[in-house]
């Protein structure tokens, strides 16, 4: 009995995801809080822009949940930062805000937003996407093999992934993108052929890596991408990352 209660703690214990929730209203940090509750989260907690970025410089976590209107520097300063270098370059943000003017929800995903929901927010969909983007609902199983070669202009990366789009946003295939983002990789080849689909989500990370190997002077090519992931890249202007 006590081997299986140890057992059940490690796995719930590799279960819990790391959320940092960003957010000055100590009403709404204490309600968030109690909706989330019963999900297996650790929440961390910033209250303005300086301190949220000196936790994503120091710290890795699953899931930012980000106001706008902060002290200092605002969320989608805070958010561009992220996006151009830090070890958070690729997780998740969920952006929850009371600006949600159209030219605000689209500043907010051409800097890198995941996902974007207004304040009040409804509890059910707030839960919802978090379980979704902390990857608490992983539906399936993605494999990758990573292979480094070494050419004349330096390191290429290949990656092939596979399984359900919920899946390219999951700690394990994010923390690999961000080792040989991080890594100075010249040249990523991400194999998407055997993917079943992707959302919003995944588009989300892997423009993520692109802005981040392009901000490097590096290059992000997509091979095998499907008819409709091709026809979404090319509507948004972004067809030079399909090969």
């Amino acid at each position: 009995m006590a081997v299986e209660l140890e057992r059940q703690e490690r796995a719930q214990a590799r279960m819990t995801r790391k959320l940092l929730l960003v957010e000055d209203d100590r009403e709404i940090r204490t309600l968030i809080t109690i909706v989330l509750r019963k999900e297996p989260l650790r929440i961390l907690e910033a209250i303005n822009g300086i301190e949220t970025l000196e936790r994503v410089t120091r710290e890795k976590f699953d899931l930012i949940m980000l106001d706008v209107l902060l002290p200092g520097i605002d969320g989608f300063e805070v958010l561009r930062r992220i996006r151009t270098d830090s070890p958070n370059i690729l997780t998740p943000v969920l952006i929850l805000t009371s600006m949600t003017q159209g030219d605000d929800v689209l500043r907010g995903y051409s800097l890198g937003a995941t996902r974007y929901m207004k304040k009040p927010f409804e509890p059910t969909e707030l839960v919802a996407q978090v379980r979704h983007l902390a990857g608490l609902e992983e539906t399936g199983r993605t494999s990758y093999r990573t292979e480094i070669r070494r050419n004349d202009s330096g390191d290429v990366v290949t990656l092939e992934l596979s399984g359900a789009v919920d899946l390219i946003t999951s700690a394990t295939v994010r923390d690999q993108l961000s080792v040989h983002l991080h890594g100075k990789a010249r040249r990523v080849i991400l194999d998407v052929s055997r993917l079943e689909f992707l959302d919003s989500a995944g588009i989300t990370v892997l423009l993520s890596a692109w802005r981040a190997l392009k901000n490097q002077g590096g290059q992000l090519l997509i091979v095998g991408a499907p008819p409709q992931i091709r026809k979404v890249f090319q509507l948004m202007g972004l067809e030079g990352l399909l090969a």
